[in-house]
């Protein structure tokens, strides 16, 4: 895979991470996403590990935010 295209993946990974905060179900993709990106990543340079690295921490913190707030909302 090119490094643009990789570097695009993990634009979109991080973008879908945020968008997490606001559409839970978009922290999973962010998530998948970025591990893709990270993998994909042949010659692992910093930047474009450090994108992937980034969104799957995003990702990660918007999905436990919302499932905090599911529980929350539901357990009482």
């Amino acid at each position: 895979m090119s490094r643009t295209r990789n570097t695009r993946l993990a634009v979109v990974s991080i973008i879908c991470s945020l968008l997490g905060v606001l559409f839970g179900a978009f922290s999973v993709v962010g998530v998948g996403l970025g591990v893709i990106a990270y993998e994909r990543n042949p010659d692992r340079e910093k930047r474009r590990n450090a994108l992937a690295l980034a969104s799957i921490a995003c990702g990660a913190l918007t999905l436990l935010i919302n499932l905090f707030l599911v529980v929350l909302v539901l357990g009482g």
